[in-house]
């Protein structure tokens, strides 16, 4: 009798091992499935940040080379007693020393050619200061393609 009552506990202690293995191996498993998504949701926004990261150190490489080219629009900034900006599709804002009156017109999209002015100060404070060396309209907006370009405006290099 005694030998029974001690094969059942054995039995009972061993359906009890084996459930608590499966309890604890399942849970493991559904452990790794969510370290897994959160893993490539991590990879996917760190891809996303890099791209950003690489797209502004080229903006910035450029801005920093002298002479940039880029197409923006032509913005008024009520600061400082207000004055004309750019800003650039490439997110960035310019401050032209010398935009012709033609072109300071709230909204016009333009192409420029310049050349950063990296020994110039302005009370503006707004963007990179600019030295326009060629500038154009554009008919189109970001996105769009540039359009068909109108006769272009050399502005005077005083």
């Amino acid at each position: 009798m005694m030998n029974e009552h001690v094969k059942t506990e054995k039995r009972a202690l061993f359906a009890t091992a084996i459930i608590v293995f499966l309890i604890f191996f399942s849970g493991c498993s559904a452990r790794k499935d969510a370290d897994a998504g959160r893993d490539r949701a991590i990879a996917s926004g760190m891809d996303a940040v890099k791209e950003r990261v690489e797209h502004r150190s080229k903006v910035i490489r450029k801005r920093l080379s002298g002479r940039i080219e880029i197409i923006g629009t032509v913005s008024y900034v009520p600061l400082e007693g207000g004055f004309y900006a750019i800003r650039g599709d490439d997110g960035m804002n310019y401050d032209p020393m010398n935009l012709p009156a033609a072109f300071r017109k709230d909204g016009l999209r333009v192409r420029v050619k310049g050349v950063v002015m990296r020994d110039a100060v302005s009370f503006h404070m707004y963007g990179t200061i600019i030295k326009i060396i060629e500038i154009e309209p554009v008919s189109k907006g970001p996105g769009q393609g540039d359009g068909a370009l109108k006769p272009r405006i050399i502005p005077s290099r005083d």
